[in-house]
């Protein structure tokens, strides 16, 4: 008897830490991906099987990404790399030492 391995549940965009939701999502989807079998397989396969279980959120964040090459929407190096630019944006350095001379002691 085969046993059902149970997908990640959905990358939730809109509460919570959306940076600390993608770290956890990620994780357990590469996790996922091994134990049902789609790391072997091809791009179009992982690319599809990663929005068929993000969840409704993400997969029409998915449609308003903006990809460098035609077709890269449906690779899943790409697709990674830009969900994780949405959900953890980069830092800005002049603010964020602005702030630290800021502070109080």
């Amino acid at each position: 008897m085969a046993q059902v391995i149970p997908p990640p549940k959905p990358l939730k965009l809109h509460e919570g830490n959306i940076a600390e939701n993608w770290r956890k999502f990620k994780k357990a989807w590469l996790c996922y991906e091994i134990v049902a079998g789609f790391s072997g397989k091809g791009d179009r396969v992982r690319a599809s099987a990663l929005l068929s279980v993000i969840g409704d959120e993400a997969v029409e964040l998915h449609g308003t990404l903006e990809f460098n090459n035609k077709g890269y929407n449906k690779k899943i190096g790409p697709v990674l790399d830009k969900l994780e630019e949405y959900c953890i944006p980069r830092a800005n350095v002049n603010y964020e030492t602005y702030r630290f001379y800021l502070r109080n002691q």
